[in-house]
C-alpha cells in the first residue's frame, strides 16, 4: 500500500529542521518505509507531499507512528498515528448465498470466530444503515447483497493478503436488534467513557477467518468503527 501525507505551512515563516519518522511496533509484520526524505524546509504558506509505502508481511494489531519535528521559534514535535489498520490489505470477494453460508459452516465457531455485542446508537428507532455500510465497505469488504433477509443486517466477505503470512479468508455478519434496548449496560458505557444511554440498541458483529487472530484484530477494528460518532 501507499499513503500520501500533505503538510501545509500555514503561517508567514518558514518551518526549519523539518524531519518526519515512522515508529513501527512489529517491523517483522508491518514495513513502513519513506522512499524520500523530506526536504528540511517547509517555506511560508506552501505544502509538501511525503509518499509512505507500507507492507503487510504478518498480522499486526497496532498502526505505525508519524513523527513529525521542525523550528519555529522553538522545537515543535507532533505525533499522530497513521491510519493503517489491518484490514487495509483486505480485498474484497463477492460471494453467492450457498458458497457463502457453505465456508461460514466450514470455518464454524470459536477459537477462529469471533464475536462481540455492543450499543450502537439509532435515530427514532432506525438503524443507520448507511454508516454501517460504509464503515465495512471502508474495511475493504466486499458487500454481499440479498443473502440476509432483513434489510438493516450486514453480510460482507474479503480476503486478507500477508507477504509472509500467506492469505486469509474472512467472513462477516452484523446483525443490530432493535428490539433489545441497553438501559441494563450503565458499566460498559461508563468504562466507555460515552454518554449515558439514550437513543441506542444493541447490535452482534461476527468475524468468522482461517485464523484466529485474523478474526479478533477484525472485529476490534470493526466495533471501534462501528461505535464512533
Amino acid at each position: 500500500g501507499r499513503v500520501a501525507l500533505f503538510f501545509g505551512n500555514k503561517i508567514s515563516v518558514a518551518l526549519d529542521s523539518f524531519t518526519v519518522t515512522v515508529d513501527v511496533d512489529d517491523p517483522d509484520a508491518l514495513s513502513v518505509t519513506l522512499p524520500q526524505i523530506p526536504a528540511p524546509t517547509l517555506h511560508a504558506m506552501s505544502q509538501m507531499q511525503q509518499l509512505v509505502h507500507v507492507e503487510c508481511k504478518d498480522i499486526f494489531d497496532s498502526p505505525p507512528i508519524l513523527n513529525i519535528s521542525y523550528l519555529a521559534g522553538s522545537l515543535q514535535t507532533i505525533t499522530l498515528r497513521l491510519p493503517i489498520f489491518l484490514t487495509k490489505f483486505v480485498e474484497p470477494v463477492q460471494l453467492g448465498q450457498a458458497d457463502f453460508f457453505e465456508r461460514w459452516k466450514q470455518i464454524g465457531g470459536p477459537p477462529r470466530e469471533a464475536q462481540k455485542i455492543f450499543p450502537i446508537k439509532v435515530d427514532a428507532g432506525k438503524v443507520d444503515t448507511v454508516k454501517n455500510r460504509k464503515v465495512v465497505d471502508g474495511a475493504c469488504f466486499g458487500l454481499l447483497d440479498g443473502i440476509d433477509p432483513n434489510p438493516n443486517n450486514i453480510v460482507a466477505a474479503g480476503v486478507l493478503h500477508m507477504s509472509t503470512a500467506g492469505k486469509v479468508g474472512c467472513l462477516l455478519r452484523l446483525e443490530p436488534n432493535t428490539e433489545a434496548k441497553v438501559s441494563f449496560l450503565p458499566l460498559l458505557w461508563y468504562e466507555m467513557n460515552a454518554d449515558p444511554p439514550h437513543g441506542v440498541q444493541l447490535c452482534r458483529l461476527t468475524i468468522r477467518s482461517t485464523n484466529d487472530a485474523v478474526s479478533a484484530e477484525t472485529l476490534k477494528t470493526l466495533v471501534g468503527a462501528l461505535t464512533s460518532k
